[in-house]
């Protein structure tokens, strides 16, 4: 506790989407678990007699963190950050602390997007450091040209931060208020934050060595006033499902099990838990396991963001199937439409419809479909026995979008209007069920000694306009001509021309 003018407020004016306010807090409660919140590692901190917020963690190394909701800070006004840090020895690399200005994650130990100031490094000469932090990678931005802090130190550090971008850095070496200038640096490459908090890095002597007060955030917050969304289910296994939000949500409210209902006699989940790194995303753990080829439907309710908006109840299908790889003639492409001009009432871009002629259900994470001169991952689309797909090109999306089934892909090759090879290909085959399917298929058509004496896959062929010079390229390499495989100037690929005779030889 230092000066008692430093108490808990949020007052606010409402004016458009924003409001104006200040949070503070010295923890002259002798409380960090309400009023405000600070949530993480609060088995390793305390509030201490002179209600300060005291590091007091097992003698080991570690590290430890607190983190606050501050509501979404508006970064078109201006935002000042107060606060005080005492260190009862000399930091280093292996004793340092954080200090998190901005964090659109509650723990700070994950992946994250924010600021923070750093105290503490080797040598007696430390002085402020600014850091960005985007997922696990931190980028130095700025080191303070005033004070140095490399002895015990007690600072009161200020940090303002312009709606232009620019920050401002001040600080005091004798923990009081009499600031004097650390620099300036401008850097927009942030601008949303939900959280701010300490993080303290220490060995074993020091588990206990570290003081943080008088916190101050004096700014605009932007008003949440919408509810979050489900943004995607996600099938991981038999019995586990991922959720994903648009915005983080509530801890509470995301890990009650009787939010999330499935249909089919499966229920609530038997765990639900928030992701260590990601805050939107939710896994799901069920006691009963999902039925293979059945579509079920999650009833999800009562989950609230970060702001305490109640999302409203929503219910959504998934699909669970175990896969099985295709067979000869499981998929087929049904029709090519590759010359669309003039269009007389049909789309303006071309496309390839596949169909699913099995029984079976397929993901088409990892299949491709291309011609001679390149190939186009097709993406995650799951494709039902008896289903049609559309295949284009996602600059047609206006024209394709209004077919329900259909796929849009960055790069979907032109194919000739002539004549042109078109491959579909499933990229999850395992090679030597491949090997027995193919022969099993000569044996079926031509007799029971009929067997290939080598087949041999590449990661591709060679890919030029011209069919032609595909086919003979591979059989000079076939029959072993390799001093004589002609011009090989328009490959698109030349280097899979070495790949495939380092296999054939």
């Amino acid at each position: 506790m230092r000066p008692a003018y430093y108490t808990l407020i949020i007052f606010s004016i409402f004016i458009q989407s924003s409001f104006w306010g200040q949070l503070t807090e010295s923890f002259n409660d002798g409380d960090f678990t309400s009023n405000p919140t600070w949530i993480g590692d609060g088995s390793k901190y305390e509030v201490n007699g002179s209600f300060e917020l005291h590091s007091n963690g097992p003698a080991i190394s570690d590290t430890a963190y607190l983190s606050s909701n501050t509501g979404n800070l508006d970064f078109n006004n201006t935002i000042v950050w107060q606060f005080y840090v005492a260190m009862s020895f000399n930091p280093s690399n292996s004793n340092n602390c954080r200090i998190y200005l901005t964090s659109d994650n509650t723990n700070l130990k994950a992946s994250l997007n924010g600021y923070y100031i750093r105290i503490g490094e080797n040598g007696s000469t430390d002085a402020i450091k600014f850091y960005k932090q985007v997922g696990t990678a931190s980028t130095l931005i700025y080191t303070g040209t005033g004070n140095t802090f490399g002895t015990t130190p007690t600072v009161s550090i200020k940090v303002t931060r312009t709606s232009s971008g620019n920050w401002t850095f001040e600080s005091d070496p004798t923990g009081g208020t009499t600031y004097s200038a650390e620099g300036n640096v401008t850097n927009t490459d942030l601008v949303s934050s939900q959280f701010f908090g300490i993080w303290s890095k220490y060995t074993a002597s020091n588990s206990a060595n570290f003081i943080y007060d008088n916190f101050s955030i004096t700014g605009s917050i932007i008003v949440d006033n919408t509810p979050p969304v489900v943004s995607n289910t996600s099938i991981i296994s038999n019995n586990q499902l991922d959720i994903t939000f648009n915005e983080p949500i509530d801890l509470a409210t995301a890990q009650t099990i009787g939010n999330y209902s499935v249909n089919n006699s499966i229920g609530n989940p038997s765990s639900a838990t928030i992701d260590g790194s990601d805050p939107t995303l939710i896994h799901l753990t069920f006691s009963t396991n999902f039925t293979d080829g059945q579509t079920n439907i999650i009833s999800i309710q009562n989950v609230e963001d970060a702001s305490n908006n109640v999302m409203s109840h929503s219910q959504h299908n998934f699909l669970y199937f175990v896969p099985v790889p295709a067979s000869y003639k499981d998929i087929v492409i049904n029709e090519i439409f590759a010359d669309p001009s003039p269009q007389y009432g049909l789309p303006a871009g071309e496309f390839i419809e596949v169909y699913n002629a099995s029984t079976h259900i397929f993901n088409l994470s990892n299949w491709t479909i291309g011609d001679a001169s390149s190939d186009e991952q097709i993406g995650n689309y799951t494709l039902l026995p008896n289903q049609y797909l559309i295949i284009a090109d996602d600059a047609f999306t206006f024209d394709y979008s209004v077919y329900p089934n259909a796929i849009l892909v960055s790069n979907l090759p032109s194919f000739n209007n002539s004549a042109d090879d078109v491959i579909l290909k499933d990229e999850n085959r395992n090679q030597d069920d491949l090997r027995k399917e193919i022969n099993q298929l000569i044996t079926n058509h031509i007799g029971p000694i009929a067997k290939l004496d080598k087949i041999q896959f590449t990661a591709g062929l060679p890919k030029t306009r011209s069919g032609k010079i595909m086919r003979r390229i591979l059989r000079k390499i076939a029959c072993g001509e390799l001093e004589n495989l002609g011009d090989t100037s328009t490959l698109l690929n030349p280097e899979v021309v070495e790949e495939i005779i380092g296999k054939v030889i």
